[in-house]
């Protein structure tokens, strides 16, 4: 294996923890907008209107209400219009957002299936070096203190795994 090979695998195995950690904010992200999405449906089917109205608005003469597509509309009406129109608007906004995390989350999703798959083929003791010094950025020595194994066997250890996850990417062609 040539250093070219060995830092591309690195990079790799890096990539998949950041893929991680940000498919888990993404999660937490989508959380959040369904959160949204649920109050805003029950504040446009909420039978108390709880929005604030504007108050400066002018005094209504009846004999001059306007009729708008057949039934009389006054200010305070077109005013609640625009309440509802506003939440209308937040809602689609957010429907976007959902849409989008959802399909950056496939995304992630896609990008980490195989590396889960050969993440799982490794034995507990190389998962554990693994997500020490890629995933939590330990250093080799770190992770030998922590493991109560010296500096070289963790070093060659690195070596290995790396050597077998780019042996498993050549077979699947990934």
């Amino acid at each position: 294996m040539n250093n070219k090979d060995y830092k591309s695998i690195k990079e790799r195995i890096n990539k998949y923890y950041k893929d991680k950690k940000a498919l888990n904010l993404n999660y937490i992200r989508l959380e959040g907008l369904n959160k949204k999405l649920f109050d805003i449906e029950k504040e446009i089917n909420n039978p108390i209107f709880t929005a604030s109205l504007n108050t400066d608005l002018k005094a209504v003469n009846y004999d001059s209400i306007y009729v708008k597509g057949g039934s009389p509309s006054s200010p305070i009406e077109n005013e609640i219009e625009n309440i509802y129109r506003a939440y209308e608007k937040e809602k689609v906004k957010i429907l976007n957002e959902i849409y989008l995390t959802k399909k950056l989350i496939y995304e992630l999703e896609t990008n980490t299936e195989r590396f889960d798959c050969y993440i799982g083929m490794l034995s507990s003791e190389a998962k554990t070096i693994i997500e020490m010094v890629f995933k939590k950025g330990m250093s080799i020595t770190a992770t030998a203190l922590n493991i109560n194994m010296s500096k070289s066997s963790v070093s060659r250890k690195v070596e290995v795994i790396t050597k077998d996850i780019l042996l498993l990417c050549d077979n699947y062609n990934i």
